[in-house]
């Protein structure tokens, strides 16, 4: 069993977590990146697919990594790494724009 105070650990970072269902994703990912349009024709087009397909922008439902792995024919480790160098991109992106 669990030491008392990691169990307390436990509880405290879920509490701090918030899971989004499937619908809320395109939202969340739109009130964090409204400028998602302009930068798009900026990162690669694969990256573009994996944000895309992530987040049911263009009307495809929210897909996991898993499930859009057996899509694009990758692993679910390699659309990960896709999905983070396409967001650290993007925030390079709008970094480089406000300054």
């Amino acid at each position: 069993m669990a030491h008392p105070k990691q169990l307390e650990y436990n509880r405290r970072y879920l509490d701090k977590q918030k899971v989004l269902r499937k619908e809320e994703h395109r939202e969340w990912f739109l009130h964090h990146y409204p400028d998602w349009e302009d930068l798009k024709p900026k990162i690669r087009p694969a990256w573009v697919t994996v944000i895309e397909r992530c987040y049911g922008l263009l009307d495809h439902e929210p897909k996991n990594y898993k499930k859009l792995g057996e899509e694009l024919g990758l692993t679910r480790e390699r659309v990960r790494q896709i999905h983070n160098l396409a967001i650290a991109r993007i925030d390079k992106l709008r970094k480089e724009r406000n300054n």
